[in-house]
């Protein structure tokens, strides 16, 4: 009896798509238990440190002594007095940060020294400038912080938190080659009347995990490149792009002024007060200063050299694009309220490879039981 040649074509079709999608599953499942864990270790750090601020505040016992700006507050006698308390420790230093002017998390002025032979958290007291403490985060917190930023390396431990996230983007590239395969149809494989069956089919649980995780994944993913390689993320999408090195900077006070007048020209200045402090980086010559509203919401202004920008919602300039990929990044976008959603954005990367592990578990187990 001869067999019909239709048929046979069909059978060859189907054993062909059925190899393709074992070879996939093989490299998809390679390349997760490759940078699964990796996946896994900065999602459950990242969430951990969503609200570090919140609870070290909580540990440190913290509480809130005056809010809004003290004009009394000379910025720049701080700072002298900070680098005279550091100069016996870290020679050449210079201030990179200022925290907590608006006295929020307690009466104390906390200015970060760096230098030669490391970095400090100087707190004075805002009104005489007296050295008082050092401020030291939780051993765990800051640990954990320094390995999710930078692997625990440093500068090179940034960039190779770069190469890592570009590396993730391989096992998203084959979840997605496998879920869009000839034998399913994406219209019938997230259609809403199978939720229900989430709770009984790890597949499916696992799918529609990965598709909500995609997302998040691509923002961390961009932002970490920011990170890593500042200079060359501002290049690569604004090819013009570079800094007016022109000019000199006046002192301090002079330029906290100049942001609070362009928050009264946008008419915002009412709603926020000044919290933190930026100076100057390589790839950022500008002081960036953070102003907060009553529910921890940040705006930034950047004042370069001759000029002021304030950070809002124009997203054709680079400069703005890249402050939001920071405060996404860290959960600061929305506020405290906005953290808690963040909490659990940051979870589904670590639930999505939990539900792959347990799905392979589980094909194993019915392969046995098959047998």
């Amino acid at each position: 009896m001869s067999i019909p040649i239709a048929s046979t074509k069909e059978r060859n079709k189907t054993n062909s798509r059925s190899q393709s999608a074992q070879a996939m599953r093989a490299i998809h499942s390679v390349l997760g238990g490759v940078f699964g864990l990796y996946l896994l270790f900065m999602s459950l750090s990242g969430v951990s440190l969503v609200f570090k601020d919140e609870v070290v505040g909580i540990i440190q016992q913290k509480k809130a002594t005056e809010m809004g700006n003290s004009p009394s507050i000379d910025l720049d006698r701080l700072c002298q007095s900070a680098q005279a308390t550091a100069s016996t420790s870290i020679p050449h230093n210079q201030v990179k940060f200022i925290e907590n002017i608006d006295g929020s998390q307690g009466n104390l002025i906390y200015i970060h020294i760096s230098g030669e032979n490391g970095s400090r958290a100087l707190g004075l007291e805002r009104s005489t400038g007296n050295f008082i403490e050092e401020k030291r985060e939780p051993w765990l917190v800051e640990k954990i912080g320094d390995l999710h930023h930078d692997l625990a390396l440093g500068k090179p431990g940034k960039q190779y938190q770069g190469y890592l996230a570009l590396a993730v983007q391989l096992l998203l590239a084959s979840g997605l080659a496998l879920t869009l395969l000839p034998q399913y149809s994406l219209r019938k494989e997230f259609h809403i009347s199978r939720l229900k069956l989430l709770p009984k089919n790890k597949l499916l649980l696992h799918k529609y995990l990965a598709l909500l995780a995609t997302l998040p994944i691509l923002l961390f993913t961009i932002s970490a490149l920011n990170f890593a390689f500042p200079i060359e993320f501002r290049k690569f999408w604004a090819s013009n792009y570079q800094f007016n090195r022109k000019g000199s900077f006046s002192n301090l006070d002079t330029l906290r002024q100049k942001a609070e007048q362009s928050l009264k020209d946008s008419e915002q200045r009412k709603k926020f007060a000044l919290r933190e402090i930026s100076f100057p980086k390589k790839h950022i010559p500008a002081y960036r200063f953070f102003f907060y509203d009553k529910l921890n919401v940040p705006l930034e202004v950047w004042v370069f050299p001759q000029q002021v920008k304030l950070i809002g919602s124009d997203f054709t300039d680079i400069d703005t694009v890249t402050a939001w990929l920071t405060r996404l990044h860290f959960g600061r976008a929305l506020g405290t309220p906005g953290k808690f959603i963040w909490l659990c954005i940051g979870l589904l990367p670590a639930a999505t490879f939990l539900s792959g592990l347990a799905l392979k578990r589980w094909k194993a187990k019915l392969i046995v039981s098959e047998k």
